[in-house]
């Protein structure tokens, strides 16, 4: 194959993902902590994360806080599910 000047060339690649995925589904709801940073309040979509060891923390103002030590695969999704009640 020969490529000249102003040519175009499309290519396809398949790049690995970076991250892992996060799913979280509390009852009734609370917010969502990972390694000690708030990153919202449930209901959530999936959150990306760096792979590797992570702490999930839930608080809700009436039930308190759970915490768990959670482990995120490159290209994978977690799926957690916590109730209050």
């Amino acid at each position: 194959m020969e490529i000249k000047k102003n040519d175009t060339l499309l290519l396809s690649v398949d790049l690995p993902e970076k991250y892992g995925y996060l799913i979280v589904k509390v009852k009734p709801w609370a917010e969502v902590y990972i390694d000690g940073e708030k990153i919202g309040v449930t209901p959530m979509g999936k959150i990306p994360l760096e792979p590797g060891k992570h702490t999930l923390e839930l608080r809700h103002p009436k039930y308190g806080t759970y915490k768990e030590e959670i482990e995120i695969e490159r290209g994978r999704r977690l799926e957690k599910h916590h109730s209050f009640y």
